[in-house]
């Protein structure tokens, strides 16, 4: 969340970052130059204290923004202790809110896409047995079954032993004949899905293959490294303009 004490929005003198997010000084050059207005309410706010909002998505908040007319920079479709499914196959058109990611709905549709160029017609999926995350690997689920791709899911119990219940979904993959490994963990920092599963996957050798191919879904992977330095680099951008 930020405050301006300032008169304009490019005088933005303190910042707390949100505890997963992700934004990109490039990115926001993009959006902030798409969404003039946005600077427009940012100035008009100015009387209030607050020229913009900026952190995880939440729907009750995006609509008291827009009500109030206050700009709102979203920097993650995931909050901080659960997901807030209504960003991730949502059509409105929110006036005062700029996305610094793309949808989940949109990179699960990209994913889809390469399979359809691709001709393939068949993936695992590896996901984590936790509702909290799951809404982004089901969505991308069912946008695979819409284009006639076959996924054969396997969840795991992120509390047990992953390196068992890993073990056991490759071994079940060889047994089908599967060569397209996909792991959807969006939080994987908290769930360590992905190194886990490769890990047991080189052990079975599946990364010296060629047939085999592995994709490994974390939206937010190596987030938490970097937001700082981008979300500074992104005030100096706006400091600037």
């Amino acid at each position: 969340m930020a405050q301006n004490k300032g008169t304009v929005w490019n005088n933005v003198t303190s910042i707390l970052s949100p505890g997963s997010g992700y934004s990109s000084a490039l990115q926001l050059q993009k959006n902030i130059a798409e969404h003039s207005p946005i600077i427009t309410q940012a100035n008009h706010k100015a009387r209030s204290g607050y020229h913009v909002i900026i952190g995880p998505f939440y729907e009750n908040l995006a609509m008291i923004f827009e009500n109030i007319s206050l700009p709102y920079i979203v920097t993650d479709y995931i909050g901080f202790d659960w997901i807030d499914s209504s960003l991730i196959r949502n059509d409105i058109k929110w006036k005062t809110l700029v996305e610094l990611l793309p949808s989940a709905f949109e990179v699960n549709r990209a994913v889809v896409d390469l399979f359809v160029s691709k001709e393939w017609s068949s993936v695992v999926v590896i996901l984590p047995d936790d509702s909290k995350v799951n809404q982004v690997c089901q969505d991308l689920i069912m946008q695979m079954i819409k284009r006639r791709i076959s996924p054969i899911a396997f969840n795991i119990d992120t509390t047990g032993n992953l390196d068992n219940q890993t073990a056991d979904v490759l071994r079940n993959t060889q047994q089908l004949a599967q060569t397209r490994i996909l792991i959807c963990s969006p939080r994987d920092e908290t769930h360590n899905l992905i190194n886990t599963t490769l890990n047991e996957a080189q052990n079975f050798g599946l990364l010296e293959k060629e047939d085999y191919v592995i994709f490994a879904l974390d939206t937010i992977r190596y987030v938490l490294s970097m937001i700082l330095n981008h979300l500074l680099a992104a005030i100096d951008y706006i400091m600037e303009t």
